[in-house]
């Protein structure tokens, strides 16, 4: 069985635990304006849309307070910093922290690391 929550490693020695109840998204949605899926939705004239780090943050914080309560927003800045310091980025950090958080929380269909995935061969156009 799947863990309730996603971890989000911030260094070799700290691990926390994320999980959005609905509770949480709810005031998050509140303060951002919008369903929790629009921010990965593009604007007019965007082709990859990337939330600003500032919600993406508000959802961290909101994602603590079920397992590791105690956290302000002040600390998941500080806590985020501690990550880039640590080789983390952007990028990485949507995919390895934030996706897997949004599937925990049932905001999309949870991975399989059983189901086997398709191969696509990419071939050069010229």
């Amino acid at each position: 069985m799947a863990l309730p929550y996603s971890i989000w490693k911030i260094s070799d020695e700290k691990e926390l635990k994320l999980r959005l109840s609905s509770h949480q998204a709810a005031k998050v949605e509140e303060k951002i304006g919008m369903n929790l899926l629009k921010i990965f939705m593009p604007e007019a004239g965007e082709e990859f849309p990337l939330p600003p780090l500032k919600v993406v943050l508000l959802l961290i914080h909101g994602a603590l307070q079920k397992y590791e309560n105690g956290y302000s927003l002040e600390d998941v800045y500080d806590l985020y910093d501690e990550y880039v310091d640590n080789g983390g980025d952007q990028t990485t950090f949507m995919t390895e922290v934030l996706m897997p958080l949004f599937e925990v929380s049932g905001f999309t269909p949870r991975g399989s690391k059983d189901k086997k995935t398709s191969k696509k061969k990419m071939t050069v156009v010229k």
